[in-house]
Formats: C-alpha cells, structure tokens, sequence
C-alpha cells in the first residue's frame, strides 16, 4: 500500500497536535497516532485520545501492543471490561 499525499499531510497535522508527547510509549506514541491517524481505534472519534495497552502492561511499548483510544472508550475498556470493544 502506498502512502499518498494527503497521509502525509494527515500524519504532518497529527504530529503537530502531540509533538509534545512524543517521548511516551518508549517514543512510540508518535507512530501510533501516524498509524491509527489520530482517531480512537474503537469509535473514530479525535478528542480526548489516549494510548491503550492492550496486555495492560504500562512497560510493554510495542507497536503491536499500543492502540489509540478516546477517554471513553478506553474507560469503559479498562473499567468496565467489555470484550466487545476491543478490536483485537
């Protein structure tokens, strides 16, 4: 699959709203919001956007391991337990 212009315009938008936190997730909190183009993974919302852990395991960066949710989806992941939420 290859990128086109407007995914690099999109990932230039999306690294310009989080620069900031560039250094969570062992640095891979940048390439998570390029990958899942800054939209919750679960109900495609933009606001609020947080990295999830899938095996919840804060010291576990990988890629495969992080997802990008809104706060409530990922509340109700987290704290509510619902498996049909998650996508994986």
């Amino acid at each position: 699959m290859q990128a086109t212009r407007q995914d690099a315009i999109d990932a230039r938008e999306v690294i310009t709203r989080f620069w900031h936190r560039r250094r969570l997730c062992g640095g891979n909190y940048l390439k998570v919001l390029v990958r899942d183009k800054g939209r919750c993974r679960n109900c495609g919302g933009e606001v609020n956007i947080e990295v999830h852990h899938r095996d919840r395991n804060r010291r576990n960066n990988n890629m495969n391991n992080l997802r990008m949710l809104c706060k409530s989806c990922h509340r109700t992941i987290m704290h509510c337990h619902v498996k049909k939420l998650m996508l994986w």
